[in-house]
Order: structure tokens, then C-alpha cells, then sequence
């Protein structure tokens, strides 16, 4: 790993904050057959070469030199928080939660120390703040205080990128009174709105990204917001960022298709669990009650809300059979069923 510190980091207990610390097994996913795939893209690595590749620019050239005495080691943070960003919006970075950790631990490490290669940067500094509160460790918010205002900045100083990472930031608020958070997220999307407005921007996908994150930034399922990312995958977006090129050598066609893949798989296990819920919801013959709603999409999509791609589907499915009855005993109590009905339903539920 690039840097080698020791774990002893505080983090943040509360349900706002959950810590995501689980490492999952590395395997193959076989591409499942469908009539109607989502994205067709073959990748020309294996899975497994492909994660290699990825995995050993997340450690670094030479593992077997100290950590902490490197100062490339340190240097490549910016990079390597860079590299856990596209992970995640590509939705790929549950197969490399021991290298995302370890990373984040050190960049943790040089959180607290004030480490200029944390620090000097904006957009570096936005970014690290954002994806370890989101982890869980307890980073504070008025490290962010020297931009709560645009006049902050010179007009020289302020691009794109920077400010979709202060507003990006901005947004991982657990308390209630963060006034630099607010203060950077009332300016930042008045900016980027304007950049919009003018028609400012003139990379598209850029442009699209803008508008993607000012439209749906909250209230949108993770597995949608991979998907868009999909399209909007341009590792270029990190293009001020020194060292990325560290990143640059490895096919990004190839690293899409992995990433694709991965979407396909889970789009196909979303649509199997689909059809397993409408068997069981003919088979219990609810189909032929004469009132109600017809919840079954409905509730299978609220169970994909609760309970993510990377959850059992068993528990899923539980959540989303659960789901419907309740809603059907609502319509039943609200117009549905006489009054004979609805005690029945009621003595039942006592037993």
C-alpha cells in the first residue's frame, strides 16, 4: 500500500455515517445471457487480470519499502483518492475494499497532520473530506471554512472540476449546524447553475455531469447513479489532478467494460428477482383480488432501495413480498374489504 500507518483512527458511530469496512471475496462474474442486455461490451482482460492491474496501482510500485519514508508513496494519495472516486461512481469498488481501507487510512493519517499534499489542493482536499466522512472517520467540516465564500477565489483559480468537488462535499452534513457546508453549497450551486445557464461548459459530458449532479445528487438509487456515470465516464475529469497519470496506462475501455459488466450483472439479478416476486404474488393468487393496487414493481423497487445489489436477494425478495401485503391491507382496511374483513384481518394478525 502507499502509505503504512498504524489503524488507530477515530471514526464516527452514528447511523448517518455507516462505515462500509467489509472486503469482499475477488471472483470472476460470468456475464449472464439475456434477450435484451443493457450495455454489450466485452472486455479483452479477464476479470481477474483487469483487478490485478487495477489493484497494484491503488499498492504502489514497491511494497517491500517502508511507506511512511517514501515521499512518492505520500505523493500518490491524490492520485489513489482520485482512482476510489471512479471506483465508486462506477460502481465497481466493493471488489477492492481492503486497498480502498488502507488508503483511506493513511489519507486519514495525513488528514489530521495538515499534510500539504491534502491540504494545498482544493479540489484534493473536498475530495478526501468527502469520501472520509463518508467512510466513517471523524474529519471536521471546518477544514472546509476557507471556501464558504467564491470570493475566496480568484477567477484564475476556479475550474469545473474544483467547485463540482466542493459541492459534492458540501453535501455530507451530519450535524445540523455546519454553516461552512452551507455556506459552500449555497454558492457552489448558484455557480454551477449559472455555468449551465450561459452555456459555459463546453465539454458535454462535463456539461452533463453538471447537470446530472444539480438535479439528482440525493433521492436517486445508487445502481441509477452508476448508470449515468456509466455514460459519463471520462477520466479526464481529473485531468488537474497531479500524478493521475499513475491511472492513465491502464486500457480505459477495458476498465468501462469491467465496469459495465458488473452493471449487467446486477441488472439481470434485479430482473430475475422481479419475476420470482410476480410467480409468487400469482401463485398466492393475489392477482385476483378485486381491489388494490398493482404494487409488485412497486415494492420490488423499494426493496432495491433498502437493501443494495451487494445484499442477499433472498432478503430482498422477503423485504419486497413483506411490502406488498402491507399494502394490500391497507387497501383493504381503506375500501377494499367489509368490516366483517378487516376484524378478521385483525384477529389474525393478534394470533
Amino acid at each position: 500500500m502507499s502509505l503504512a500507518f498504524n489503524p488507530g483512527v477515530t471514526r464516527f458511530s452514528g447511523h448517518r455515517v455507516g462505515t462500509r469496512r467489509e472486503i469482499f471475496r475477488v471472483q470472476g462474474f460470468p456475464m449472464p445471457t439475456t434477450n435484451k442486455p443493457s450495455l454489450n461490451v466485452k472486455c479483452s482482460l479477464t476479470t481477474t487480470d483487469l483487478m490485478g492491474k487495477i489493484k497494484e496501482k491503488l499498492k504502489g510500485e514497491d511494497d517491500s519499502i517502508p511507506a511512511t519514508t517514501t515521499v512518492e508513496a505520500v505523493n500518490n494519495i491524490p492520485s489513489n483518492l482520485c482512482i476510489i472516486d471512479t471506483l465508486q461512481r462506477l460502481g465497481v469498488d466493493q471488489y477492492f475494499q481492503s486497498e480502498i481501507n488502507s488508503i483511506l487510512d493513511d489519507t486519514y493519517k495525513l488528514w489530521i497532520q495538515k499534510h500539504k499534499v491534502i491540504y494545498s489542493k482544493v479540489t484534493i482536499h473536498a475530495m478526501a473530506f468527502r469520501l472520509l466522512r463518508v467512510k466513517g472517520y471523524e474529519v471536521s467540516s471546518e477544514e472546509l471554512s476557507p471556501y464558504a465564500n467564491q470570493e475566496s477565489f480568484s477567477q484564475q483559480t476556479i475550474d469545473v472540476a474544483m467547485i463540482i468537488e466542493l459541492y459534492r462535499a458540501a453535501h455530507e452534513r451530519i450535524f445540523e449546524e455546519e454553516r461552512s457546508l452551507e455556506k459552500i453549497l449555497a454558492w457552489t450551486a448558484t455557480f454551477l447553475k449559472h455555468q449551465l445557464q450561459t452555456n459555459s461548459i463546453s465539454d458535454q459530458k462535463l456539461h452533463k455531469l453538471v447537470e446530472f449532479y444539480l438535479n439528482n445528487y440525493r433521492g436517486i438509487t445508487i445502481r441509477l447513479g452508476v448508470r449515468r456515470n456509466l455514460d459519463l465516464y471520462d477520466m479526464s475529469y481529473y485531468q488537474a489532478i497531479k500524478d493521475t497519470d499513475r491511472f492513465s496506462n491502464l486500457c480505459n475501455e477495458d476498465f468501462l467494460a469491467f465496469a459495465r459488466q458488473e452493471f449487467d450483472t446486477c441488472q439481470v439479478q434485479s430482473q430475475k428477482e422481479l419475476q420470482q416476486l410476480q410467480r409468487w404474488y400469482t401463485d398466492c393468487r393475489l392477482d385476483t383480488l378485486k381491489f388494490g393496487r398493482d404494487v409488485v414493481l412497486t415494492c420490488n423497487f423499494l426493496a432495491s432501495l433498502v437493501i443494495g445489489d451487494r445484499a442477499s436477494h433472498h432478503a430482498r425478495l422477503a423485504f419486497a413480498k413483506t411490502s406488498v401485503l402491507v399494502a394490500l391491507i391497507d387497501d383493504l382496511f381503506d375500501h377494499g374489504g367489509s368490516k366483517q374483513e378487516c376484524y378478521k384481518i385483525l384477529e389474525l394478525v393478534k394470533e
